[in-house]
């Protein structure tokens, strides 16, 4: 039976990066103002990029000062990447000499539109002798909060006129595509865009350039940041003996199958990427696949899990030093043992990596759907280029694979890499790595994204959405039956959840109340209107109490 290709991807997928400077607060030395009109700072983070001021999305410094800056506040402190600037397309020559800075100081921009130079980091400064253009793209691998542009004339007055400042980078910590990867580095931080480390060297149990693999060594001990072997003691058990890096051995249904790919360059067969060694490089002893290096604009490696399997998870490991060439890449599952891409199109996509960075080295890809086959394929050019072009061919496409780990899906209830965590979704299965139901909705006594977080304190039921009322004791996260029985004030019934009846009050509402016209506190017995009513002699007699 054909499996069906997934075609379409959600719109957040299609996103590249969010713009850290759109609509934050902007400021600049001064502003310039055409009668009722003022050009100010928060135009050109307005998110419409004009070309003039007259469209209204430009900000324009003063007259009558030979220095300006402007200036954003991102909000917080982030690893910036790239800095984008589009300036007042017929005024190019005010923007000549320009300086762009980033820094966490407020201090560092002075009254009349001079700066503290000393205060920030300078990021780039036009030196160059002709007219820069309207369109300036910056990279700047920095933290800092503000990004201040800063201009300065001798003889003339200095403008500013912004017609769009785009900021885009990531959180402290974070890389990659819309900055979900975490780099775990033991001194400072990570590029965004690669995610590696600024300082080589991982934080104890974390592996890699970016140091966002984790490492499973005998009490919690470091491993070989390349490698993924343990300093001392070997791996936890249930994980490979050598590289404590990959899923447990018991469910790689990839480990030492029949492996193919699209052509081989050198010794670097298609079997290295299934024999459980980690290593950061194909030379050097290393145990890593390679296509040809040159003269194929497509390529692609297989592996044979021998029969259909349910598949959960898939981790790649690729040559940690040329992401690029990973960058565009397709990981199908197929039951066929066809890879031309008009076979390719017939099956599961699982992943189609279409960020504008360089990928992560590692991956770890969830992908719930039988198949025997596993491909990953490439093609040049890539369908999504990578923000940073450096190295980047079109023409040649090359696959380097030192690991391709695929796991057994976990049984029903159970997800993480290990299976160890369990969730407790009321009518479907949860998803593998997050453990989030696939069709929302706990069982009883259960609540959270996975479902494996209990009730809380007198709440129980599916999702805990029911409270009970017990007097004496917390009540069962499930059925919500008090442990001890006996409900508080205005409560009644075994699980002590059922408001009290008309004319009733008191702990489980056994004591009546006889009010005349109107109900009572279902706590205190008071009557809502003055008023009671009288039984005498077994027949109910009105009287009513002013």
């Amino acid at each position: 039976m054909p499996l069906v290709k997934t075609l379409k991807a959600s719109l957040d997928d299609l996103l590249i990066h969010r713009d850290l400077a759109l609509h934050q607060n902007a400021t600049q030395s001064s502003t310039y103002n055409d009668g009722p009109v003022y050009y100010t700072a928060e135009r050109a983070v307005d998110g419409v990029l004009g070309v003039d001021v007259s469209d209204g999305h430009c900000s324009h410094t003063g007259s009558g000062h030979q220095q300006a800056w402007w200036k954003v506040d991102l909000g917080q402190i982030y690893r910036i990447q790239t800095i984008n600037i589009t300036y007042r397309r017929g005024q190019t020559h005010t923007l000549k000499g320009y300086s762009l800075y980033v820094t966490n100081n407020t201090a560092m921009t002075l009254h009349g539109g001079s700066i503290n130079e000393q205060l920030g980091y300078l990021c780039y400064h036009d030196a160059d002798s002709r007219i820069p253009t309207y369109n300036q793209s910056r990279e700047c691998h920095v933290d800092g909060r503000y990004v201040v542009f800063y201009n300065n004339r001798t003889n003339e007055d200095a403008y500013i006129e912004l017609c769009g400042v785009q900021v885009y980078g990531c959180s402290a910590g974070r890389y990659g595509f819309k900055c979900r990867d975490t780099c775990h580095c033991q001194t400072g931080g990570c590029n965004p865009d690669t995610g590696q480390c600024d300082v080589t060297g991982c934080q104890t149990g974390w592996m890699g350039l970016s140091c966002s693999l984790r490492c499973y060594c005998n009490s919690g001990g470091a491993c070989d940041i390349d490698t993924g072997v343990c300093s001392g003691g070997g791996c936890q058990s249930g994980w490979p003996g050598r590289s404590c890096v990959l899923g447990p051995h018991d469910r790689d249904l990839a480990r030492n199958k029949d492996t193919y790919q699209s052509s081989t360059f050198g010794s670097y067969s298609s079997d290295k990427a299934v024999d459980g060694i980690i290593t950061a490089d194909v030379a050097h002893q290393g145990s890593c696949s390679h296509t040809k290096a040159a003269g194929q604009n497509e390529a692609w490696w297989k592996v044979d899990l021998g029969g259909e399997k349910r598949i959960g998870t898939i981790n790649i490991i690729y040559r940690q030093k040329y992401t690029f060439r990973m960058s565009g890449f397709y990981l199908y599952i197929s039951n066929s043992s066809y890879t031309s891409s008009q076979s390719l199109s017939r099956d599961f996509l699982c992943y189609h990596d279409h960020g504008p960075g360089l990928p992560s080295y590692i991956q770890s890809l969830s992908c719930p759907v039988s198949g025997r086959f596993v491909i990953f394929y490439n093609k040049r050019p890539a369908d999504y280029e990578p923000f940073n072009r450096m190295y980047y061919s079109e023409t040649n496409a090359v696959i380097e694979l030192c690991e391709v780990q695929v796991l057994g899906a976990c049984e029903r209830g159970k997800f993480g890499q290990d299976c160890s965590q369990s969730c407790h979704c009321a009518s479907s299965d949860c998803n593998q790595m997050t453990g989030t139901c696939l069709v929302p909705g706990c069982s009883a006594g259960w609540m959270g994204n996975s479902c494996d977080q209990e009730c809380g304190s007198n709440s129980f039921g599916r999702d805990c959405n029911q409270t009970c009322h017990c007097a004496y004791s917390d009540c069962d996260r499930r059925s919500g039956t008090c442990t001890i029985h006996g409900c508080t004030e205005g409560w009644m019934g075994s699980k002590c959840n059922q408001d009290y009846v008309n004319q009733t009050f008191g702990r489980d509402c056994n004591q009546t109340c006889l009010c005349f016209n109107s109900d009572c506190d279902r706590k205190s017995g008071s009557c809502y209107i003055t008023g009671c009513t009288k039984v005498k002699l077994g027949v109910i007699v009105v009287e009513e109490f002013v």
